[in-house]
This record gives structure tokens, C-alpha cells and sequence, in this order.
């Protein structure tokens, strides 16, 4: 649903660009972003026979297509054609891609345990009740896919708040904000 309401809004609000941006690419950059996020809901089964596509490798068609959002971060930061933004957005995929190998690494685990690589399988495996659930079996997986989350949710570890500090130093000075700038100089006071 959300998904849905995000194009909605993207394209109902107006259109701005940078005036140097490559238009095309800019404007698509939304579109690449989308489209990963509806279409791996083909695969997840939903209720027992309510699959829009039973894969026999749909566990790799899940990573495959949740890989691809990454590229449009990068379209978005290479359209503006801004070397700050394409740096940011090369930031921002490689923090993406960083969060996959987590995600990849704990799904191991619970292909090994079911024996598939279907959806449908690995759910049907855990029938029975609460203790035949994977995550009772492989807490170790279960922790590195919950921190994971977490991790990315929260922002840590590249975006700490241990970086704000150091990025107010310059040469050893530290660049003291908080007090103000005296009221005849227009920048803020060194420490």
C-alpha cells in the first residue's frame, strides 16, 4: 500500500529538476526505485495457493530484484550531474548493498534447513506450530537478519553521530557553531 501511495504522490506533486540535470534519467530514477519494491511481491506467498508466481528459485529472484534498487540511487545521483550528489548516492548504494550481504548470508540458513529455493516450500516446511518455525532453529541467522534491520533502520554503522564531530574539525581547530557568530563577522568562531 505504501509503495502505491509514494508513485501516487510522485507523480501528482510537481516536477522539479536541477538546471543541469539529464532530465530523462532524473525523472526515471523514481520509476527504478518502484519498480523492484511491487514486483517482488510476484513470489511471496500470501495464504496457501494465493502465489501470483510459484518459482522453484524465487529465495534468488527475491535477492535479484531487491539488488536492483541500488541502481536507482545511482540514476538518481547521476542525473542531477553533480559531483556531490552522484558521491552520495554511490554512498548510498554501496550502504545497500552492504545491508544485502547480512540479509543473503541469514536466508542460507533457512534454505538449508527447508531444501528449497521456493517461497511456497520454505513456508509449507514450517507448518505444524511455533517450534517448527525457522527462526527457532537457526537463532543465529535469525540475530544477523534482526540486526541487520536494525542497523538499517537506525542508519549505523557509517552514518554514526561520531561523524558529526569530525567533521567539524579542521586542522586540529574544532569549529564551535553552538555559540554564534560575533556580530560583525559572518562566520561561526574557531575554539
Amino acid at each position: 500500500m505504501q509503495p502505491a501511495a509514494d508513485v501516487f504522490k510522485l507523480f501528482t506533486k510537481e516536477n522539479l529538476s536541477p538546471n543541469r540535470a539529464d532530465r530523462w534519467i532524473f525523472l526515471a530514477a523514481p520509476i527504478a526505485l518502484f519498480i523492484p519494491a511491487a514486483v517482488v511481491w510476484l513470489v511471496v506467498p500470501f495464504a496457501p495457493g494465493a502465489v501470483v508466481a510459484d518459482l522453484n528459485i524465487a529465495v534468488v529472484f527475491f535477492i535479484a530484484v531487491t539488488s536492483i534498487g541500488a541502481l536507482g540511487v545511482i540514476m538518481a545521483g547521476y542525473g542531477s550531474r553533480s559531483t556531490f550528489s552522484l558521491l552520495g548516492a554511490l554512498r548510498g548504494a554501496a550502504q545497500m548493498i552492504s545491508y544485502e550481504v547480512p540479509m543473503i548470508l541469514s536466508l542460507l540458513g533457512v534454505i538449508m534447513l527447508a531444501g528449497s529455493l521456493s517461497l511456497v516450500d520454505i513456508v509449507n516446511a514450517q507448518a505444524g506450530g511455533f517450534w517448527h518455525w525457522y527462526f527457532c532453529r537457526s537463532s543465529p541467522c535469525s540475530s544477523c537478519s534482526t540486526s541487520r534491520g536494525w542497523r538499517r533502520l537506525s542508519g549505523c554503522p557509517s552514518t554514526c553521530r561520531r561523524g558529526e564531530r569530525d567533521r567539524r574539525r579542521l586542522h586540529g581547530r574544532v569549529l564551535r557553531d553552538d555559540v554564534g557568530p560575533d556580530p560583525g563577522r559572518s562566520s561561526p568562531r574557531w575554539a
